[in-house]
């Protein structure tokens, strides 16, 4: 549902892109609706790539806005693998809208900032860790 990366992946051949549409946020870049949501529930992927802007190992995953949760939510109980994409500076962060448990991700990609703590808690939940 974000426009920048409808517009990149949208140029391979190789992937169904199914868009959600709705309202469209300037700031965010992003689309919402209820029916983007009822679209969403009624399809499934493989993997889901999905950003926060915090992560805390007790409050979870969280974003800036409460109506991006829904989305992320229905977003994860709709795919097979979730994937968190997220700089170092993300970790030990809380904003205000929750929307997953950390164990939620089955990988998590992010870059060599990643504290050694968090590395051994994420290795140690059993959750797949890139540090590119």
């Amino acid at each position: 549902n974000n426009y920048d990366i409808i517009s990149k992946i949208s140029k391979g051949k190789a992937i169904e892109l199914v868009g959600v549409g709705g309202v469209y946020n300037h700031d965010l870049r992003m689309f919402e609706s209820d029916e983007g949501l009822h679209l969403i529930r009624a399809h499934r992927a493989n993997k889901y790539f999905l950003s926060a802007s915090g992560i805390h190992s007790k409050l979870g995953l969280t974003c800036s806005y409460s109506y991006e949760v829904l989305s992320k939510r229905a977003s994860l109980e709709s795919s097979a693998e979730s994937i968190l994409l997220a700089d170092s500076s993300k970790f030990d962060v809380v904003v205000t809208s929750y929307f997953a448990k950390l164990q939620d991700c089955n990988t998590i990609i992010t870059d060599s900032g990643i504290s050694s703590e968090w590395e051994n808690l994420i290795r140690n939940m059993g959750i797949k860790l890139y540090i590119v």
